[in-house]
């Protein structure tokens, strides 16, 4: 994959996603059913504990500018292009490609794949909440465990301050992409894109400010998404929702250790149901959670991120992941239950690892 570090460059980006949509084609030969690839990300957000400004996305972001100025980077222009071709070529000119192959080993040779994608092929782009909208304190949303995580110091085991916070430079989602305040300009971005699908994030503490379902959700956090759904449709792009992508309201972290508790899970589940009502008449595709394993492993195992409950032994890592496969399980029956008549998809986004020989040809 591509290294996680300010330095990652467009035609890095180009070559990964390149090589990427090449074993799409080779997948799609074998027949499996792939239909949609998902850039991630849609801009340069904000890069949880490590450092604002990493250049995974297609949108470029000046972290200096108050406005948060955006433009779409060289690698945003080449995915737009590949995105109304879908056409992976072989080099030029010919005759060298056809050298350099001849010189390439089976496994080498078996990434290179050209061809097109047919047309129904869906490609899209992604963001995370606390990543890129800001307005952390804003219309009466409430405080979740990024928030509060990225004002912690760090702190020995005797007691002394090792460092003043817990992220690099002390950089926050205060602010990050200001995307609450750009609805118009993301959605703008996407559409010059050629972006078929966007996938963002809900904040849960943004609708319901201690997490609980209470009464009804604040009223600017529903405009917002209302407005961010409704745009992105108005110019034929389908919204994709993540109810969770880490940002649990800090309220049900106090209350009972968050996802490390079974309590979470109706709790989850009324939430999830909530987003369905206000929001499922127009979402067609839903996804419960990102990355389980990553939350899980990094805020109840290792402890880096927030809820930092890490203890290495596995135990944490475990109720967390028991918990959120129940709450996923929960959310998926009250959508079947009281809203599949909105007809939408509902799902989960997993990580996956994977790993290749050491010594491509040994037999051990």
């Amino acid at each position: 994959g591509i290294v996680d570090t300010a330095r990652t460059t467009d035609e890095m980006m180009i070559q990964f996603t390149e090589a990427t949509i090449m074993q799409l084609i080779k997948a799609k030969r074998e027949g499996v059913n792939v239909i949609g690839y998902i850039h991630w990300n849609f801009v340069d957000g904000y890069q949880w504990i490590t450092q604002n400004g990493e250049a995974w996305g297609l949108v470029g972001l000046d972290w200096s500018d108050a406005s948060r100025e955006r433009i779409i980077k060289p690698f945003g222009s080449w995915f737009s292009d590949f995105i109304s071709n879908s056409i992976v070529s072989e080099p030029k000119p010919e005759r060298e490609y056809l050298a350099s192959v001849g010189k390439m080993d089976y496994w080498e040779r078996d990434r290179i794949h050209v061809g097109k994608l047919p047309s129904s092929f869906g490609f899209g782009s992604a963001t995370a909440s606390y990543q890129v909208e800001g307005a952390w304190n804003e219309d009466g949303k409430g405080m979740n465990i990024w928030d509060w995580w990225v004002r912690l110091p760090v702190v020995l085991p005797d007691g002394e301050e090792a460092e003043k916070c817990r992220v690099m430079n002390c950089d926050t989602g205060d602010i990050a992409c200001d995307s609450y305040h750009n609805v118009a300009r993301d959605v703008q971005m996407a559409k010059d894109l050629n972006l078929g699908y966007y996938r963002f994030s809900i904040n849960w503490a943004r609708l319901f400010p201690n997490g609980y379902v209470e009464g009804e959700p604040l009223a600017g956090g529903v405009n917002y998404y209302n407005s961010l759904i409704d745009g992105l449709l108005a110019e034929g792009i389908q919204p994709m929702v993540t109810l969770f992508h880490w940002d649990l309201p800090l309220k049900l972290q106090e209350d009972f250790a968050g996802f490390d508790s079974p309590d979470i899970q109706q709790v989850f589940a009324n939430y999830a149901e909530e987003c369905f009502r206000l929001f499922g008449d127009r979402v067609k595709h839903w996804f419960t959670f990102n990355e389980p394993h990553s939350y899980c492993w990094q805020g109840h195992d290792t402890g880096m991120f927030p809820p930092g409950m890490g203890d290495l032994t596995g135990v944490n890592y475990y109720r967390c992941a028991h918990n959120m496969i129940l709450s996923h399980a929960y959310a998926y029956r009250r959508y079947q239950d009281k809203f599949s008549s909105q007809g939408a998809q509902i799902s989960i986004t997993i990580d996956a690892f994977w790993a290749e020989p050491a010594d491509k040809w040994s037999d051990a």
